[in-house]
């Protein structure tokens, strides 16, 4: 895509084209693309068997963000269109599982100790698993 001019930083610059990981929503404004996290579901032991209905979200690290949200399906989980930055995930019964201890990633009981998950533009964040306890 070649342009004429772009804002960079604040200051219009000419330039040849624009990197690879930005997307052009109104022919002047460049934005970066979305990314997204992916994984599997699995139950406790024995057998740690793949989960179907297990709520799914992605928590955005930065306050006043919503989270986004999906469900099991089979044992995995995609998160789709995500905006770059950091996020939290968390796993939990009641989307058509019960009887199920609510989980952070990787293994974290609250969204204080779970890890955070770095999206990057365009990238999705795959192995993002959770395993579940009875509860």
């Amino acid at each position: 895509m070649v342009l004429e001019k772009a804002v960079v930083l604040g200051r219009e610059e000419g330039i040849d084209e624009l990197p690879g990981d930005l997307l052009v929503a109104d022919g002047d404004t460049p934005l970066l693309a979305d990314g997204g996290i992916s994984g599997s579901v699995t139950g406790p032991a024995p057998g740690h068997a793949a989960l179907t209905g297990i709520c799914v979200s992605a928590v955005p690290a930065a306050t006043g963000q919503s989270p986004v949200y999906t469900v099991s399906a089979a044992g995995s989980y995609q998160l789709p269109d995500l905006l770059p930055g950091k996020y939290r995930v968390e796993f939990q019964s009641g989307c058509g599982q019960a009887g199920l201890a609510t989980q952070w990633w990787d293994l974290a009981s609250s969204s204080q100790a779970a890890l955070v998950v770095d999206v990057g533009s365009g990238d999705t964040v795959t192995g993002i698993n959770g395993s579940l306890t009875s509860g």
